[in-house]
């Protein structure tokens, strides 16, 4: 096809020079030529006046058709022609005719045309002159021509850009002054794209292989959404000044394409050996097809952009999605030329259509590799990484793509769309963003996610000197270009998402389920250049979230994640399908797991190595063998692989290997470690890369628990455990049975008390259990400590609040918890942390987040219940828990191992503003039944089970906690329960009764002696039916009191309530002081405990005596059991054993009283009268002082009648002793009238055989006359023998029956009350002698010297009608001033500790005291002890006080007179005004040098010097 074209417009000749002819013509001949000559395309094919020829068309003659004349008179042989502007115009020429020189700006350089050999002498085309033909033209009316044709060797020609051009001659070919050019006027179109910037004039690649440098990912489309619509940021842009397109313009108008892929060869080392180019005009590369099982065709051509007038900007679609897959596995960087056609869609529909190439695209890959020398391979690439993966990345180089030195560089950058921009974008546009501005290592929210001591440093590091592919896997510290070969696990990248493990591995800085995205950005060269970055790729990171389920529609146990020991379940990771091939969630990982009870497990405890402290290896002991396989080191790695079952549900990575029924079956309940491997061959972990993936605590308690208790006492179980909760509960079966019994699986195995003698709900109603299905099926509740369950009683009933009431991060390992009240935990305890506890609102996301408050609590969600796609039966939550460490003075503090580095980053934790409750928190390791479990056979190894809550009715029992054992305590014999009077329904005066025992001596009393701990002595009288019943002292019933029911509410003033007296026969320690009393009553029985302080217990072969107040009813019998004693064990380790249980019975038949005259009785008020007195009132019991007693009868009860029997009852009843026979003396009422006559018997008399003579049995005179209330006979008693003890102000009790010991009547005394002060020495003071026993600051003027004083008390002090009512005095000497000491933890500081060495081993040692809240004081030389109302310190109790004091200003010698320590005793007892007895002065003890009167004061000497004699050295 030629192209002709003929100067349209004469023109004149210029002066000196030969001038072409006006109608000289050119023309273009083209190999391909006919189809652009159609007259639809819009393009000139005709002359006159322009001609219109396609960029990129090769064309492959050119001539000059001139005039015969013109051509017959030049000389041609230095003729040349130049392509210019079409600005050149005649006049433009004519001012300068050297704007057609080759190197004037007009002239169209190598850029826009190109001949074959690449240059034209000076860009100037020489035509062949000499050969030249006529030419035969149709038109008449022309001459004939003769052609100037170019040389062969300059064709074909090819315009490389779009513009307007025409030609410009010059015959000597200088385009000088000389020789003026001339122009031919004829225009000549060029349809395509041009850039004429300055700057791209010398360039003949300017345009045409520019280089726009974009990515491809690995089965995803290019772009930031992955979504095919959205199409890349691969833009071709020539929108710029200088740059656009020549042609139609219109909807339809023009097209784009792309080339065949480039290839490119490269040495072993990476070096470029040499690229094959494909030209526009090849067969387009499939990848950015998107039909690939087709060639591209017209469909994917591409529409550009009309920019104005001008401009043009072609947008690339996305590539395949399919790449690296089984369809198109080439994963790997593609170059292709950009091609442009300036034609409709109807016309640029073949390849061949494509001509004018305008630039060359670069598609670069970024690839993550597993780091060590395995990234410089690259044999296995992901698209991102998990946890603790450390990686190497890797930017593979398109043909031509990278240089071959070291100035590139690599930047990991928050994913962001502006990371997407062009790569011209930076350097054209006037913003500077995108990867040009990203920050390395940071995400989204600014986090850094690479620090830089654990990473390689991008700043300096390049990735090495290869052309075909850049790789970053250094060490931190390698130079540049070394790699690391090593083993280890220290090169390439690690993500570091937060301090913690869960922020590392479980969610990081993602609030949400799935991971994040990080664009990879790549500079090749003067990076310093904003321009010179451009986005290469992404990678991914993608947490390790755990799921509850293998779908959202499991149903079974073993479809959801393994949670209680010995249960089957599944674990599973949340892995989004586009997540596939990210480092970590490929599917063909392996799991082990590892129990972690410390929970300290990191990635090195995951690994086998057996030269660490962890050698993490599979333990077939841990881990159960499933339904069909077992699950270890032989199975994990094919029928416990990771896999997704896309049609269940391809959101998780489940390992059983596709089939649920491969379950995981945990036998222990603990912490474990999740250990992951994620690339394995047949269980061999790749570079023993196991990772810690996630931490969860598999529920339930720790095995092997024993308890070995006494039938007959109730008791409750404790235990240790993992996870432990509230509704749990526990089962005691027989020996032979199992907990998980098949047979009755939905109920749980059977405790039925046929077979385990097993009673609940003690102590009343106390029920014997029954079978699984019946109403007291067994199981047994249990309770956790924490905030709504704190302080709870034995019942687990009526709990206090005690919330946390301030959280502080107190450095990277430790955060401090403060509660509103003591804790009561242990180091070691498990808590976790729930409700009303937030970040504090000023908190960045840096600083608190979900994920760090996640870590606080200790729990953490699962991913698909985060995502509402769990099935209902699923857990939303599992938890680790925090180890408490209890603070070290602060009873209210704990401190739990989690913490994060220092400001600015650290969290900041407050507890929810407006919140009723503070915040909330469990402890999950510990758990304790009701005080309701009672055995009444004894039995061994009865198995405890354990069971947790499921969504039916019935708990599921999985788990053996361990085994009890019941054995029946020794039996106590001859236990007694004795009365006074023997009146039945005796009430107001209430009557004392006597509770007598004898503690076992030999092998069974040994036990008394081997309690280190504080004990119990427990009282229960049966009230079942009218025969017995105690009463407190003032006759009030003894009920139920929530305030004084359980152990940590025993009091001593509860003991003051109940007993009257307690009594030993043990002449030293007396019965021990009592730590306090409680009692309770439930069903048909009273309970009443006595409890004592560590080692001050119960005395082997002793009897013990407590006086009580009670009445015997009309159901009464003599023998008959109405009540048990147990001799406990050490409450704080054996609380439920009972050393002795004593059966007690009743020692004397109550009688029912007369009624009517046939019998007997007082007068009331006064029917026994002390008229006797030595002070108005009161009656001292000294000396041989009588008593005499008035007696009244009630006539109409029948009075007093000759022969009765008169029981006096000497108070207090243990005190008295007196003498077998007695001497009494009727007075009578009037020796006439009324006569009395003589006693017939006066005796002493014991109330317990064998045992104190402390009541007198007078039988009244034979011949006396009937006493009423006006007939009053008197009884003088004389010759009495007095306690030596002595007791303050109290009664008598009285009873008379008829002459045959029947029919009693019983009154207390009135008139005088009796007293008796106490005999020289039957009191005891003394302080304890003994180095390391106090006294460590003996001088004078020392402050806070520490004294143990030891008393026994002769006198029983009570304090019966109010505070203040007994007072207990110690004297100190003069100089001396008692102090107050803090009490601390509730912990007595008057008490002495248990350890003092005075008395060694012995057990027990006598160390009681007496204490009740501000009861003590301090004042100069004396410390008091005010008794407080029906406070008491019984006596013959052994105490020892320690005593804080200043010690005096001046040296006292013991033997100094002034230097005396006393104790003063005074009280009311039962009368109105305070007694006070002689101060007692303290007293060495003969037999023992370890006690003294008093403490020497020491003087302090100065200038106290050793000089030796001898200033040699030793010998030896």
């Amino acid at each position: 096809c030629l192209l002709a074209g003929f100067a349209g417009v004469a023109r004149s000749q210029l002066e000196g020079a030969p001038d072409l002819p006006d109608d000289t013509i050119f023309t273009f001949g083209y190999a391909d030529g006919p189809a652009f000559c159609d007259v639809d395309t819009g393009f000139s094919c005709e002359p006159p006046t322009t001609m219109s020829v396609v960029a990129g068309t090769p064309i492959t003659s050119f001539s000059l058709g001139i005039d015969v004349g013109f051509f017959a008179s030049s000389n041609l042989a230095n003729a040349r022609i130049v392509f210019v502007n079409s600005s050149v115009t005649e006049a433009a020429l004519l001012d300068n005719p050297t704007i057609c020189q080759s190197t004037s700006p007009y002239a169209a350089g190598p850029s826009v045309i190109v001949s074959a050999s690449g240059v034209f002498a000076g860009n100037t085309l020489a035509p062949p002159f000499g050969a030249s033909t006529q030419l035969s033209v149709d038109d008449p009316t022309r001459n004939g021509y003769w052609s100037m044709d170019l040389q062969a060797g300059e064709l074909p020609l090819e315009f490389r850009m779009g513009g307007d051009f025409r030609v410009c001659y010059s015959q000597d070919g200088t385009f000088g002054d000389s020789i003026v050019a001339d122009i031919v006027t004829q225009d000549i179109k060029i349809w395509g794209v041009y850039d004429s910037r300055t700057d791209c004039q010398a360039d003949n690649s300017c345009m045409r292989t520019k280089k726009h440098r974009c990515y491809v990912m690995k089965e995803a489309y290019n772009n930031p959404d992955n979504d095919l619509a959205a199409g890349s940021s691969c833009v071709v842009d020539y929108t710029y000044s200088g740059a656009g397109f020549k042609g139609l313009v219109d909807a339809d108008y023009p097209r784009a394409s792309w080339s065949q892929e480039f290839d490119a060869s490269y040495t072993a080392g990476g070096v470029k050996i040499g690229t094959t180019a494909y030209a526009c005009g090849s067969t387009p590369a499939s990848f950015l097809c998107h039909h690939t099982d087709a060639p591209c065709d017209a469909s994917d051509h591409i529409t550009p952009e009309i920019v104005g007038t001008e401009g043009i900007r072609i947008r690339f679609p996305a590539a395949t999605n399919l790449l690296g897959n089984d369809t198109m596995p080439r994963f790997e960087p593609r170059a292709v030329a950009v091609c442009y056609c300036p034609y409709s869609t109807d016309l640029c529909t073949l390849t061949s259509d494509y001509r004018q190439q305008v630039g060359i695209l670069l598609y670069y890959t970024s690839k993550v590799c597993f780091n060590h020398i395995a990234g410089e391979e690259c044999e296995m690439d992901f698209a991102g990484a998990s946890p603790q993966h450390r990686f190497s990345v890797r930017v593979e180089c398109p043909p031509d793509g990278c240089a071959g030195d070291t100035q590139n560089r690599i930047k990991i950058v928050a994913h962001d769309a502006d990371n997407d921009q062009p790569s011209w974008t930076t350097s054209l546009e006037s913003s500077v963003t995108g990867c040009a501005t990203a920050v390395h290592g940071r995400n989204a929210r600014g986090q850094i996610v690479f620090p830089v001591e654990d990473n390689p440093d991008v700043d300096v590091l390049s990735g090495r000197t290869r052309n075909d592919f850049k790789i970053w896997n250094y060490k931190r510290l390698s130079p540049s270009g070394l790699l690391d070969v090593s083993e280890g696990f220290e090169s390439g990248f690690m993500f570091d998402m937060g301090f913690t493990d869960f922020e590392k591995r479980g969610r990081g800085g993602v609030d949400a389920v799935g991971g994040e995205t990080f664009d990879v950005c790549y500079c090749d060269g003067d990076c310093d250049q904003a321009g010179n970055w451009f986005k290469v790729g992404q990678l991914r990171f993608v947490p390790f979230q755990l799921v509850s389920a293998t779908s959202n529609a499991a149903a079974s146990r073993d479809e959801l994640v393994i949670e209680y020991a010995n249960q089957p379940g599944m674990l599973g990771m949340y892995r989004a399908p586009e997540d596939k091939n990210v480092m970590g969630m490929v599917e063909g990982g392996m799991l082990k797991l590892v129990e972690d009870p410390m929970v300290n497990i990191s990635d090195d405890g995951c690994r086998d190595d057996p030269t660490t402290v962890f050698d993490a290896k599979y333990d077939r002991s841990l881990v159960f063998p499933g339904p069909m396989i077992d699950f270890f080191y032989q199975t994990a790695y094919n029928e416990y692989l990771g896999v997704v079952n896309a049609t269940i549900d391809p959101n998780r990575l489940v390992f059983n290997n596709g089939t649920a029924s491969n379950a995981i079956t945990v036998k222990r309940a603990g912490t474990l470690a999740v250990c992951y491997c994620s690339s394995q061959v047949d269980g061999v972990c790749f570079n023993n890369q196991w990772v810690l993936a996630a931490r969860l605590t598999i529920r339930g308690p720790r095995g092997g628990h024993h308890w070995q208790y006494s039938t007959h006492v109730v008791f409750r179980l404790e235990y240790e455990g993992w996870g432990l909760t509230p509704r749990d509960e526990i089962r005691i079966i027989p020996q032979n049975a199992e907990c998980m019994d098949v047979a009755t699986d939905q109920y749980g195995p059977s405790g039925a008390y046929t077979e385990t003698n097993i009673k609940l709900k003690c102590p009343d109603p106390c029920s014997e259990v029954g079978q699984p299905t019946s109403s007291v099926h067994g199981g047994i509740s249990t309770k956790v400590l924490g905030a709504d369950a704190w302080m709870c009683n034995d019942q687990n009933e009526d709990c206090r609040p005690n919330d946390i009431k301030t959280i502080l991060v107190l450095d990277e390992h430790w955060t401090e918890l403060e509660f509103e009240k003591i804790h009561g935990m242990q180091d070691g305890d498990m808590i976790t942390l729930t409700d009303n506890i937030q970040c504090n609102a000023a908190d960045t996301p840096d600083e608190c987040n979900d994920a760090r408050l996640a870590v606080l609590k200790g729990i953490y969600p699962f991913a698909d219940a985060l995502q509402n796609d769990q099935p209902a039966n699923a857990p939303s939550t599992y938890f680790a828990g925090h180890m408490v460490k209890v603070h070290p003075t602060d009873p209210m503090k704990v401190w739990i191992p989690v913490g994060w580095p220092s400001a600015p980053d650290r969290p900041r934790f407050v507890i929810t503003p407006g919140s009723s409750r503070r915040g909330q928190w469990v402890r999950h390791s510990k758990a304790i039944t009701k005080l309701e479990i009672k055995g009444e056979r004894a039995l061994e190894n009865l198995k405890v089970c354990w069971a947790y809550p499921t969504t039916t009715d019935f708990p599921k029992y999985t788990t053996q906690v361990g085994t009890i054992t019941l054995e029946d305590p020794n039996i106590m014999t001859n236990v007694l329960i004795t009365p006074t009077t023997l009146k039945k329904n005796q009430m107001a005066p209430w009557a004392p009764f006597v509770v007598s025992f004898r503690t076992a001596g030999s092998e069974t009393g040994r036990k008394y002696g081997l309690v280190q701990g504080p004990s119990q002595l427990r009282l229960q009288f049966t009230v079942a039916t009218s025969a017995v019943y105690a009463t407190f002292g003032d006759g009030s019933v003894i009920d139920k009191n929530t305030g004084e029911d359980e152990l940590p509410e025993a009091r001593q003033y509860i003991c003051g309530k109940i007993f009257k007296e307690l009594w030993s026969s043990d002449p030293n320690l007396g019965f021990p002081m009592p730590k306090g009393c409680f009692y309770t009553v439930y069903g048909t029985t009273q309970e009443i405990t006595v409890l004592f302080d560590a080692k001050n217990g119960l005395k082997a072969g002793q009897d013990y005596q407590m006086v009580m107040t009670g009445v015997f009813m009309d159901e009464a019998r003599e023998m008959q059991e109405y009540g048990q004693v147990f001799t406990m064990d050490d409450y704080l380790i054996n609380p439920y054993t009972a050393i002795e249980r004593g059966r007690a019975q009743l020692a004397k038949q109550p009688l029912a009283p007369a009624y009517g005259t046939d019998g007997v009785e007082f007068f009331r008020p006064d029917g026994v009268k002390v008229t006797s007195r030595t002070v108005p009132d009161l009656m001292e019991m000294a000396g041989n002082n009588e008593v005499t007693l008035a007696l009244k009868g009630e006539v109409a009860g029948g009075g007093i009648k000759a022969g009765a029997v008169l029981r006096i009852f000497l108070w207090p009843v243990t005190q008295w002793n007196v003498a077998i026979d007695c001497s009494v003396v009727c007075i009578p009422h009037d020796d006439i009238t009324a006569p009395c006559g003589a006693v017939q018997d006066c005796k002493g008399d014991a109330l317990i055989p064998n045992f104190q003579l402390n009541y007198l049995r007078i039988v009244l005179p034979a011949t006396m006359s009937q006493i009423t209330d006006e007939v009053s006979h008197s009884l003088t008693i004389s010759d009495l023998v007095f306690p030596t003890g002595g007791f303050f102000p109290t009664r008598f009790g009285v009873e008379v029956r008829r002459a045959d010991d029947t029919k009693p009547d019983y009154v207390e005394t009135v008139g005088n009350y009796f007293f008796k002060e106490p005999d020289d020495g039957a009191s005891v003071g003394k302080l304890i002698e003994y180095y390391g026993d106090g006294d460590d600051r003996p001088f004078r003027g020392d402050k806070e010297n520490v004294l143990y004083a030891q008393l026994v008390l002769s006198s029983t002090l009570f304090s019966a009608q109010q505070s203040g009512d007994a007072i207990l005095r110690i004297m100190l000497p003069e100089g001396y001033e008692c102090l107050y000491p803090e009490t601390e933890g509730g912990i007595n500081p008057w008490q002495p500790p248990a350890d003092l060495g005075v008395y060694g081993d012995v057990i027990p040692q006598g160390t009681g005291a007496p204490f009740e809240a501000d009861a003590w004081s301090g004042f100069n030389n004396t410390c008091q002890y005010s008794l407080r109302q029906n406070g008491v310190v019984y006596a013959g109790s052994s105490l020892v006080i320690r005593i804080t004091a200043n010690n005096p200003a001046i040296p006292l010698k013991r033997t100094d007179p002034r230097n005396r320590w006393r104790v003063e005793l005074m009280a009311k007892g039962y009368y109105s005004y305070q007694v006070q007895f002689p101060p007692v002065v303290f007293g060495a003890d003969a037999s023992r040098g370890e006690f003294s009167a008093n403490k020497p004061v020491l003087g302090k000497l100065n200038e106290v010097m050793l000089v030796p004699q001898v200033f040699a050295a030793s010998v030896d």
